[in-house]
């Protein structure tokens, strides 16, 4: 029901009124909201009392910038009450989908408010309908979903969305629609109408990045414009935005899951440098970040991943050395020539880095020194004799060194650096008198990336020893290892046990069968693989057919 009927329909004072009270990234997530006359707005009022409307929502990317529109459709008439879009600086789709889902949510919570509506109860779920299946996913199963998979997972916008919903009268119904599959249909009824809704929302957002009405200003994301800018019946309201949400990057659940991988405590946890990895990840590239992500939760597709992933049919060894499994920290520690010449030149590439940012000389060389052991699987100790840490530099490298130890050098390679490093180059910055410049606040992002780049130079280089530097080279090895299995397999003739099958696979020779084509070896050998696995299957007496048996009547002309 309606508390007010007395009300006017259109009501732009209430609306307004309600919207100066409410937080300014709020006001700015609404974006461009075109103006409702007062025939819908009745109409509006009506259908959100009675639970009778659907909200679709929708987002797209093109490059660095986004748009994102929501709407509010009537179920009874198909009426369209409120079409909003915008435009914003975006890093993902799925962050513009979240925009759409959530400026959808803030709409409806302004228009209760400031229109006095009380729904009836026991309404059934509102369906809200959302062609971004991972949207749907995290909002389900909470911001951490997936969260291993990237750093950057819109966690705040996850936990804003269900916050929002969760003050709302109506229970949601988040449906995945599909509606690119009826791009060619030009008449809209013609399709279902999850997907009708939706595709009006993708026209919507793409209206957005043309739109004169929306801000003309791109701006940083984490509801991104520095301006609170929206649209109500004609009437333009803007204002500065002084406080942004907080972007939860570390939330629980990222927490728990690497503490327990790391076998930490909740003190070794926190005594690692995470603000620097956030200021990294925000302002890297969308490949970037994806090789960053998978370095940090040691995601490389290294041969033993291989092998587990195939159950056992991938050769574990190392392609270099051929001696041991190749795993996450053999890649770094392998004693072949061509993995050394690699080290020895990220090494001195690191070390020239730490001298150019100032470090003190103790600690790039404590520094260094903690990676070289790490390396060569060595104990660690530190660099310097007792009777030199009469020095307040000293002392601190010692603490950083024990904590660093404590943590892992891996966790080092891997971007987590102890806070105390960043202790120990402050106290020598104050003593020598530095500028800001090179103290740890401007040290720590690019000590990082610098760390980081240390590690992918040594896997890049074990990816180009396997697959080449150039199209070609990575053809050639492809060919060599192909003919290396189908030599193996011809000698393993009696692997294959069928005499049909053993008769047709090796029935050419095998100096003509390695001159083939590389598809027509390819071919053979995954027909060598689907005999070498498949089931033996015997038939059974009573599985014959018999003779006397009458043929169906639809076979009989």
């Amino acid at each position: 029901m309606i508390s007010n009927t007395t009300i006017p329909p259109t009501m732009p004072t209430n609306f307004h009124r309600y919207l100066k009270t409410r937080p300014l990234h709020e006001r700015w997530i609404l974006g461009h909201v075109l103006a409702i006359p007062a025939n819908e707005m009745t109409s509006l009022i009506h259908s959100i009392a009675t639970g009778n409307f659907a909200l679709g929502s929708d987002g797209s990317k093109r490059g660095i910038i986004g748009s994102y529109s929501r709407r509010i459709q009537s179920l009874t008439n198909g009426t369209t009450f409120a079409v909003l879009h915008s435009r914003a600086k975006i890093k993902s789709t799925l962050q513009a989908e979240a925009f759409g889902h959530l400026s959808c949510l803030y709409l409806l919570r302004a228009i209760l408010a400031s229109h006095n509506i009380v729904p009836e109860t026991d309404l059934p779920p509102i369906k809200s309908y959302i062609d971004n299946l991972g949207l749907i996913q995290r909002l389900y199963f909470g911001p951490d979903y997936s969260i291993k998979h990237t750093q950057q997972n819109c966690s705040d916008l996850i936990h804003e969305i269900n916050a929002v919903a969760a003050s709302l009268p109506f229970v949601f119904e988040r449906c995945h629609v599909r509606s690119h599959q009826y791009d060619k249909v030009t008449n809209l009824d013609d399709i279902p109408f999850p997907s009708r809704l939706n595709k009006a929302c993708d026209v919507a957002a793409d209206q957005a990045y043309t739109c004169t009405a929306c801000p003309k200003s791109v701006s940083p994301t984490m509801f991104p414009s520095t301006k609170a800018y929206v649209i109500w019946n004609d009437d333009t309201f803007s204002t500065n935005v002084a406080n942004r949400l907080r972007y939860a990057n570390m939330d629980t659940a990222l927490r728990d899951y690497i503490t327990k991988k790391a076998s930490w405590t909740s003190t070794e946890f926190d005594a690692v440098a995470w603000d620097f990895i956030h200021q990294v990840m925000y302002r890297a590239s969308s490949d970037e970040r994806k090789a960053y992500t998978k370095l940090q939760h040691r995601l490389w597709a290294t041969n033993e991943v291989l092998w587990i992933r195939t159950q056992r049919k991938h050769d574990h060894r190392c392609n270099r050395c051929s001696r041991y499994h190749e795993t996450f920290e053999h890649v770094f520690r392998c004693p072949s020539d061509d993995a050394n010449t690699a080290r020895t030149s990220a090494l001195s590439t690191l070390r020239i880095f730490l001298q150019n940012k100032r470090l003190a000389a103790p600690m790039i060389s404590s520094f260094c020194t903690g990676i070289e052991q790490w390396l060569m699987s060595n104990t660690h100790c530190f660099s310097f004799p007792p009777d030199q840490y009469d020095d307040e530099v000293f002392q601190s490298l010692r603490i950083a060194f024990d904590s660093q130890t404590s943590l892992g050098w891996d966790h080092l390679l891997r971007g987590r650096i102890s806070k105390a490093w960043f202790h120990a180059h402050d106290i020598y910055c104050q003593q020598r008198h530095l500028s800001a410049h090179y103290h740890s606040d401007q040290l720590g992002p690019s000590l990082i990336r610098a760390l980081w780049h240390f590690s992918l130079w040594i896997w890049n280089n074990r990816n180009n020893f396997i697959h080449g530097t150039t199209t070609q080279d990575t053809l050639n090895y492809q060919l060599q290892r192909l003919d290396k299995k189908i030599q193996l397999a011809y000698a393993r003739q009696d692997a294959i046990e069928d005499i049909d099958d053993h008769t047709i696979l090796f029935s050419m020779p095998l100096e003509e069968r390695l001159i083939q084509t590389h598809t027509a070896k390819l071919n053979w050998y995954l027909l060598y693989e689907s005999c070498l696995h498949a089931p033996s299957i015997e038939l059974q007496p009573d599985d014959s057919i018999p003779e006397n048996k009458p043929l169906h009547e639809f076979f009989r002309a």
